[in-house]
């Protein structure tokens, strides 16, 4: 169980991560945690061999951190919320850039990440995973999406 203080609604996940990595090393006094991976109940559409790969490319690269990603095609017409253009200073030649996009499926991060304060660092290593399988379930229509790739078969083998 966490304190009452990492357990709100609003809690940053880092501080909880940090409690659960003191509490286990406490309770296991001969063991030291070197990496810590987080796999969030809202991303459940993620496999086993997603979660193995990204084990065999944290290791075989000695990464600080690794971060689960989908491919997307960024339109350089992208505005903020004020109608603002977010790449007002690259003029919009109809070209369209691949971008990767956080699926928040699968966080691995080394245990001096964690201390140094950070999930990933600036420039993390990427894990592409197909879109079908990167829903990260914030809404009722990402249930239902989610669902739906489950029961008419989008698991994206």
């Amino acid at each position: 169980m966490r304190p009452a203080h990492l357990a709100q609604d609003d809690t940053p996940m880092l501080p909880v991560i940090q409690h659960i990595v003191r509490h286990y090393e406490n309770r296991h006094r001969s063991i030291e945690v070197d990496a810590v991976m987080i796999l969030q109940p809202t991303s459940p559409l993620r496999t086993r061999g997603d979660i193995d790969k990204c084990i065999e490319i944290f290791k075989a690269n000695m990464c600080d951190s690794l971060v689960s990603v989908y491919e997307g095609i960024h339109h350089l017409k992208n505005y903020d919320e004020d109608g603002n253009p977010y790449l007002a200073q690259t003029p919009y030649d109809k070209r369209k850039y691949k971008c990767y996009t956080r699926n928040g499926a699968i966080f691995l991060l080394s245990r001096a990440l964690l201390d140094g304060g950070k999930l990933y660092n600036d420039k993390p290593f990427l894990y592409t995973m197909p879109k079908n399988r990167s829903i990260d379930i914030d809404h009722m229509d990402d249930m239902v999406m989610a669902e739906a790739l489950l029961k008419y078969g989008g698991e994206g083998k």
